[in-house]
């Protein structure tokens, strides 16, 4: 019974990973991609750099990484259809239109993270 709590705990963690591994290229093209949206949306470099990190931490920059019903870069909760939460422009659009409604700032929105583990 433990032995199979253990494996239970273990394989859910293992859960929230990313089911693909991303190369470097396609980690340069999402980060690069994350930085284009955040210039169309006129945040600073701080808050630009706040998105990278938080995209880092929440899917490690992967479009498809999927958490139960939180998905995309940033591990949201959304009921879009695939074909737009995997859009990593969609999603990073989303992202901060969230952050700067709840937190003020995807900066802030990182703080947060850093304190309790979730945005």
């Amino acid at each position: 019974m433990i032995l199979s709590l253990a494996l239970a705990a273990v394989f859910t963690v293992g859960a929230a990973a990313p089911a693909v591994a991303m190369t470097a290229a396609s980690r340069r093209r999402v980060i690069a991609t994350i930085n284009t949206t955040a210039k169309r949306h006129h945040l600073s470099a701080a808050n630009s750099r706040a998105l990278i990190t938080l995209a880092k931490r929440e899917s490690s920059y992967n479009p498809r990484a999927r958490n139960g019903s939180c998905k995309g870069l940033f591990q949201l909760k959304t009921r879009a259809p695939k074909r737009r939460w995997v859009n990593a422009t969609w999603n990073t659009t989303v992202a901060i239109s969230y952050m700067k409604r709840r937190y003020g700032s995807p900066a802030k929105a990182l703080r947060h993270s850093y304190r309790y583990g979730w945005y």
